[in-house]
C-alpha cells in the first residue's frame, strides 16, 4: 500500500445501518468522524445512495396516496355461493297437506359452487372500472385463502382481510326457479371476525378515501364501521339489506345505521320494511340522509333527497337472463366505484345498471367479463353517448398493478394456516381491464 494512501477498513452491515441512520439525521460531519478508517468519498457515495432510497421511497408512497383507483372501501362479506337451479316453479304445488309447510322434491343437476359474498362481489365489480377497491372482511383459513387469492388477482387489495384459523367461511346457498323466483340461506362463519379490523387504521394507511361502503355483515360491525365514517366525515354508502333480511335488527340500530349516510342504497321491498323498523315517514328518512337510491328490480332506479332532484333511470338493456344471484351487488359495485372516482350520482346508477345487466348474463356472481370497452360500449347503447364519454373521463389512468401477494404479510390481521374448510372454489380466469389513455379527474 502507498505511504500516501489513506488506510482502509472493511465495512459491515451494521456500519452501513449507522451511516445511513446518520445521513437520516443530515449531519455528515458526524458520519464522516465517527469512521476514520473509511474513505470519505465512500461515505459520502453511501449517504448519497440513501438519500436518493428514502427520496424514492417517499415519492412512492405519495404517488399511492394519489392514485384515484385506490379509494374505495368496502366493509361486508366474503362468502362461498352454492347455486342451485329448481326445474319448475315454487308455485307449482309443494304444499303439504295442512297447507301451512312446503317442501319442494326436484332433482337438479345444475349446481355450482363459485366465490361470492355481498362485499366481495362489490369489490369485483369495482375492478370492472380498473379501480383496486380495499376490501375489510373475514374468512375462514383454507378454502378462504383460495377465495382471497383471486380476488387479488382481480385487483381487489385483501390486505385487511382477517383470516381466521379454524374458522370457516360464510356460505350462501340459493335455489333459483324458471321464473327467477329464489329462496336462500346464509351461513355467517367467521363474519363476526370482520370487526377485528380497525377501519381509522385502513383510511390511514391508504392515504386518501373517495367513499366507504358499508353492505352485510354482523350489524355490530356494520355500526362500527358507520360511526367511524362519520368520525372521520367520510363519504359513506350504507346498503342495509342484510341486517334487514337477516338478523333481528332493532329500529334502534338502523336509525343509526342510516342517519347521516351520504347514500343509502335499498329495494322497494327493503324501503318499505326500513319505513317500519324505524317509524320514520318517507320525508323523514329523506332529511336523515343525502341521497336514497331505490331499485325496482326489472323497471327502474329512482334517486331522490332532499336537496336532489328526482329522477327515474331504466335500467340497461341485458342480452340474456342466466342467472339473478349477485346482480343487485354487481349495480352496487359499479355505482360505488363510479361515485368513488367523482361522477354524479345519476351517471353512477347507469353505471351500476351496465353492470347489472352484464352480472345477468351469467351464472356466478363474480363471473362476468365486463371491460371498459365493453362498459362504455354498453353505456352509448343505454344512455347515450354522452354518458359513456363522461365516465371515460372520469376513469382513472391504468397502471401497472402490483403483485397480488403485496401487503398481505405484516398487516397486522391473522393470517392463519389451513382450517375447517374444504370446498373446493373453481378458479376463473382473468377478466382484466382494457387498458385506455384516459384523463384522471382533477
Amino acid at each position: 500500500m502507498s505511504a500516501h494512501e489513506p488506510e482502509t477498513c472493511s465495512i459491515d452491515d451494521d456500519v452501513v445501518q449507522t451511516l445511513a441512520a446518520l445521513a437520516g439525521m443530515e449531519d455528515e460531519r458526524i458520519a464522516l468522524k465517527t469512521w476514520e478508517c473509511v474513505r470519505p468519498t465512500l461515505a459520502r457515495e453511501l449517504i448519497a445512495t440513501r438519500r436518493d432510497q428514502e427520496r424514492s421511497e417517499e415519492e412512492s408512497r405519495t404517488d399511492e396516496r394519489l392514485d384515484p383507483r385506490t379509494g374505495l372501501i368496502v366493509v361486508g362479506h366474503t362468502a362461498i355461493d352454492r347455486l342451485i337451479r329448481y326445474a319448475g316453479l315454487f308455485t307449482d304445488g309443494g304444499g303439504s297437506d295442512d297447507q301451512r309447510s312446503y317442501v319442494y322434491n326436484s332433482h337438479s343437476d345444475e349446481v355450482v359452487t363459485r366465490r361470492g359474498g355481498i362485499a366481495a362481489n362489490i369489490c369485483y365489480g369495482a375492478t370492472r372500472l380498473g379501480l383496486r377497491p380495499t376490501l375489510i372482511s373475514a374468512v375462514g383459513a383454507g378454502e378462504g385463502r383460495r377465495v382471497l387469492r383471486e380476488l387479488d388477482a382481480q385487483g381487489v387489495d385483501t390486505s385487511h382481510v382477517v383470516m381466521v384459523a379454524g374458522g370457516r367461511t360464510p356460505r350462501f346457498s340459493c335455489v333459483t326457479d324458471e321464473n327467477f323466483n329464489q329462496l336462500a340461506v346464509f351461513e355467517d362463519g367467521s363474519s363476526h371476525r370482520q370487526s377485528d379490523v380497525d377501519l381509522d387504521a385502513v383510511v390511514s394507511n391508504l392515504g386518501r378515501t373517495d367513499l366507504v361502503v358499508i353492505t352485510a355483515g354482523p350489524i355490530s360491525g356494520m355500526i362500527k364501521a358507520k360511526r367511524t365514517a362519520r368520525r372521520l366525515r367520510l363519504d359513506h354508502l350504507v346498503d342495509p339489506a342484510g341486517p334487514i333480511r337477516w338478523s333481528g335488527l332493532q329500529g334502534s340500530e338502523l336509525r343509526e345505521l342510516l342517519t347521516g349516510s351520504t347514500y343509502v342504497v335499498v329495494t322497494q321491498r327493503d324501503l318499505r320494511r326500513i319505513l317500519d323498523l324505524t317509524g320514520w315517514s318517507h320525508e323523514e328518512l329523506l332529511s336523515t340522509i343525502g341521497v336514497l337510491v331505490t331499485t325496482s328490480g326489472h323497471r327502474d332506479v329512482t334517486i331522490e333527497g332532499d336537496d336532489v332532484e328526482t329522477q327515474r333511470v331504466h335500467i340497461a338493456h341485458t342480452r340474456e337472463h342466466a342467472d339473478p344471484t349477485g346482480v343487485s351487488d354487481a349495480f352496487r359495485g359499479g355505482l360505488a366505484a363510479a361515485l368513488s372516482i367523482g361522477l354524479a350520482v345519476d351517471v353512477s346508477v347507469r353505471v351500476g345498471c351496465v353492470l347489472a345487466s352484464c352480472a345477468f348474463e351469467t351464472t356466478g356472481t363474480q363471473e362476468y367479463d365486463c371491460t371498459v370497452d365493453d362498459l362504455l360500449k354498453r353505456l352509448a347503447e343505454s344512455y347515450g353517448n354522452e354518458v359513456a364519454d363522461t365516465v371515460l373521463g372520469a376513469l382513472p389512468q391504468p397502471r401497472r398493478m402490483g403483485s397480488p401477494a403485496e401487503g398481505l404479510e405484516g398487516s397486522g390481521v391473522e393470517r392463519g394456516g389451513d382450517g375447517a374448510d374444504d370446498e373446493q372454489v373453481p378458479p376463473r380466469s382473468r377478466g382484466g381491464v382494457a387498458e385506455h389513455q384516459t384523463r384522471r379527474r382533477a
